[in-house]
């Protein structure tokens, strides 16, 4: 257990009941109350700034029911903040390395950094305020909220600045939004728009020319220091002008710097905007492909405050249960290998999920399987350049029977379908094939090597149509996007050897979807009618 000493620092973690949470402020705050409430024992390392990046569109009254967040000490790494610059998965866990080079064991591991806005856009007036958390209502002025300015605004932020423009116009002021798309989320943000505009908010929306905002002199006639000019696209498609006394513009959230330890271990997991975890209906908690790794609020671009807050307790409900499964017994090993491995680090470099590890040996290193990490994706079996690898269930000498079988036992005009067993595997089971197709379950489409379709297309086969799971909707994720990008460059080298070219084809599917893989597979039987 964690110790209670003065100084807070660690002496040692069981890591079947612990959670390290890296980070500072209310987000980390939040992370730390919902882990606790799960009954697991947290260790924080204090990362990043102590400000909150959190927004909402409530008056401060409304938050008053709002939990408590921690009054007593946590256990942290030291006062020091050092940074997690490494983060191994094991078996059971994760072993953290940080700059101070020392390591310790965690069950789980949450990433809980805030953020900064972005700075006002240099083609704006100075004095053009950035709306933030803290940003209180001029009340009784002309104020107008610029949105959707050089991108889309976060529709939290958003919601924040209707919720100020409210405010004012109540107060007696005027407010103007100007936007690009109305920022509502869900019921409540349509009922915060339309009682904005019912109270007299002038909502005003603008295409691709961006409004105009000019600094105004003080003088003797006017008393207002903004004049806005926009070219409204819904009340009259002509130029709207007016004057105000505050000008407020929408700026989104740029990330912390990410610890290293959180940025290698997740790098095939970040969008565009940097943000981290990507959109999939596997990780809508925050979770990770990497089990046991979790990254809530600004870290993957959520800066709403009770989507946060519901989020850090959904992840912890989620590392509760994950650490279950860790430490429970686990049946036999997924993956084999044989002595034809050569330790080159292939399957290292390209898992996923973080299941193969390296044991180092001073005579002669070994590869280590998690079986509670592993997928069965197959990306490693199918790279391996040695054919060292194999699933357990899903065996090489199962495709390789198959193939004998298209030898011999096929008609001249076969197809065959290789499909993922969780998707396509299921989906068959309510339509009936063609005479002329044949379905083989794989563990999943990132399973298949070229040295198997190439194998299939020595056979009297006409085609290969390979049925993978949707984008974010596989359970591996990334197998599927790698069978997608992998196939196109196969296709052109095996249609050249071949003489094939267009008898190779790739889709995704989801379970429930029966109809469409039958129109799939006709449809594809009859492009390669065309072929031949």
């Amino acid at each position: 257990m964690l110790n209670s000493q003065k100084n807070n620092s660690i002496s040692c973690t069981v890591p079947k009941q612990s959670a390290l949470v890296v980070g500072n402020g209310l987000t980390a705050s939040m992370v730390v109350a919902a882990i606790k409430g799960v009954g697991l024992d947290v260790t924080v390392s204090k990362f990043g700034s102590n400000s909150s990046m959190l927004f909402h569109c409530f008056d401060n009254e409304s938050l008053m029911t709002f939990p408590d967040i921690f009054d007593e000490e946590l256990p942290t790494v030291d006062e020091q903040q050092w940074e997690p610059t490494n983060i191994v998965p094991r078996e059971d866990g994760f072993v953290v390395t940080f700059d101070s080079g020392k390591s310790h064991k965690f069950g789980s591991v949450f990433l809980a950094i805030e953020g900064t806005l972005k700075p006002v856009p240099k083609d704006l007036p100075a004095d053009v305020s950035t709306i933030t958390q803290d940003t209180t209502t001029p009340f009784g002025s002309s104020v107008c909220f610029l949105l959707d300015y050089e991108e889309i605004t976060n529709p939290s932020i958003g919601m924040r600045s209707i919720r100020m423009a409210l405010e004012n116009q109540i107060a007696g002021g005027r407010s103007f939004v100007l936007l690009r798309q109305t920022p509502v989320k869900g019921l409540l943000g349509e009922t915060l728009y339309e009682t904005a505009r019912l109270a007299g908010v002038r909502f005003l929306r603008y295409g691709t020319e961006l409004p105009r905002i000019e600094r105004l002199s003080t003088s003797v006639e006017s008393s207002f220091r903004f004049k806005v000019s926009i070219l409204d696209i819904i009340e009259s498609g002509e130029e709207i002008s007016f004057d105000c006394d505050r000008v407020f513009v929408g700026s989104n959230l740029i990330i912390e710097r990410i610890p290293d330890g959180f940025r290698n271990l997740l790098s095939e997991e970040t969008d565009q905007q940097g943000f981290l975890i990507q959109d999939s209906v596997h990780c809508l908690t925050g979770k990770s492909f990497h089990r046991g790794v979790y990254c809530v609020g600004p870290s993957s671009g959520c800066v709403d405050l009770f989507e946060t807050n519901m989020a850090a307790a959904s992840a912890a409900v989620d590392a509760a249960a994950w650490l279950k499964l860790a430490n429970a017994p686990q049946p036999d090993r997924k993956m084999s290998i044989t002595d034809q491995c050569i330790r080159c680090l292939t399957c290292i470099r390209l898992c996923p999920h973080s299941a193969i590890t390296m044991n180092a040996e001073p005579s002669r290193s070994n590869l280590e399987f998690s079986t509670v990490r592993c997928l069965e994706c197959g990306i490693c079996v199918s790279e391996c350049p040695r054919t060292a690898l194999d699933l357990n269930s899903f065996l090489e000498d199962g495709f390789s029977s198959f193939i004998d079988r298209l030898k011999t036992e096929i008609s001249e005009n076969a197809i065959v379908v290789y499909g993922c067993y969780r998707s396509a595997g299921r989906a068959i089971s309510e339509i009936n094939l063609p005479e002329n197709v044949l379905f083989f379950p794989v563990s999943c489409a990132g399973r298949l090597s070229e040295s198997i379709l190439s194998a299939t297309l020595a056979t009297p086969v006409k085609g290969i149509l390979i049925l993978g799971c949707h984008h974010g909707n596989c359970r591996s994720n990334n197998g599927t996007d790698w069978a997608r990008l992998r196939l196109s460059n196969m296709a052109k080298r095996l249609g050249s050897l071949f003489g094939k070219v267009g008898a190779i084809s790739y889709k995704t599917l989801a379970p429930n979807e029966s109809s469409r893989m039958l129109k799939l597979i006709i449809d594809f039987s009859g492009l390669v009618r065309e072929i031949y």
